[in-house]
């Protein structure tokens, strides 16, 4: 039974790397280069916030492998077995990935509150500003790319565009349809327009670098502060704790989208997540 279900994922085609899965790539391996630096800079100056950003670039490793292989795979042809393709398997990719990041954020915020509460060791101010300006730029710039790449990259779910001419058929013309026409044609409607142009995954690798980002700012303005005020160490784990909030929230910009899709939702009557417009 099992080898009824996966025979035809080994064999559905060649595995090659789609267009919008290459700035996942991309960010990936930065992201992977940046958890190295930025793990070393936090254990040598005893920061939280900057540990922090380095387990969020670890688990964004993580996520961005799942969001390729979901990309790549979601673009494979159908088959005699999955007679639709495999577009859906961009919301399975999705939904790990963003129950990953709700586990880093609960890991951040549990260890920012017990730094807080129970230590009060001394903060490398220098490195952590160092670290903390070098993250911001490296946050920046795949936010960067990240949005540029969104507007040439497409979800292998069918676009509603192709169905958009549904919703101007008048008076008239539907009453020449037949009862099942009808019925097929607002079935059509209602099951593609739910659908977005724009990849899912690629949105939630957006949402999480804009996460990223907020955090980096966090620890560079506490760097700062603490260049100035060296007695202020609490503003390290709060730092931790404002990139653990981050992480935790920036998914539900696009919980409004995954459930869109899962529910067959009517994509004229949702709005697009202001948190993902606004970058």
């Amino acid at each position: 039974m099992v080898t009824e279900h996966i025979l035809p994922l080994l064999t559905a085609t060649t595995i090659t790397i789609t267009p919008a899965a290459i700035p996942l790539v991309q960010a990936g391996l930065v992201s992977f280069l940046f958890f190295a630096i930025e793990l070393t800079a936090g254990w040598w100056s005893g920061s939280v916030g900057i540990l922090s950003e380095a387990m969020n670039l670890m688990v964004d490793v993580l996520t961005y492998a799942v969001s390729v292989a979901a990309v790549t795979v979601g673009a494979w042809k159908a088959n005699q077995y999955y007679t639709f393709g495999y577009g859906r398997i961009e919301l399975i990719g999705a939904i790990v990935t963003i129950m990953m990041n709700w586990g880093l954020a609960f890991g951040l915020l549990s260890e920012s509150i017990y730094v807080f509460q129970n230590e009060k060791a001394t903060v490398d101010a220098q490195i952590m500003i160092t670290a903390g300006s070098i993250s911001l730029c490296r946050s920046a710039w795949m936010l960067y790319v990240l949005r540029k790449s969104s507007a040439h990259s497409s979800s292998p779910l069918p676009p509603s565009s192709q169905y958009a001419h549904l919703t101007n058929i008048d008076d008239d013309d539907s009453a020449k349809l037949n009862q099942t026409q009808q019925a097929s044609a607002n079935k059509t409607l209602t099951s593609r327009s739910a659908t977005s142009d724009e990849n899912i995954n690629v949105k939630v690798a957006i949402v999480n670098t804009t996460a990223d980002f907020i955090g980096s700012l966090a620890v560079f303005t506490a760097a700062l502060v603490l260049l100035v005020k060296p007695e202020w160490t609490v503003l390290d784990p709060v730092s931790g704790f404002v990139a653990g909030m981050a992480t935790f929230l920036a998914p539900f910009t696009v919980v409004e989208q995954y459930f869109g899709v899962i529910m067959e939702g009517n994509k004229f009557g949702r709005r697009e997540p202001y948190f993902v417009n606004y970058f």
